[in-house]
């Protein structure tokens, strides 16, 4: 019974850190193109880490792709 609770608040906090972390990225990324005019190449890079990273947690990027 306690491992069975255990495994359940795991998945919440995973979920949870998961988004938290979603809503970071996206934040940061939206700061990024709000300063545009400062954009570099090495900012395309990172947009496309950002992408993996996504992909890596399991949520598919919603923002519009500019690059």
């Amino acid at each position: 019974q306690q491992d069975h609770k255990y495994e359940n608040e795991k998945l919440s906090q995973l979920t949870r850190f998961r988004w938290s972390l979603a809503y970071t990225l996206i934040h940061n990324e939206q700061l990024k193109r709000y300063r545009k005019h400062r954009l570099s190449t090495t900012q395309t890079i990172q947009s496309k880490t950002l992408e993996r990273l996504f992909d890596k947690i399991g949520l598919s990027q919603t923002l519009p792709r500019k690059y």
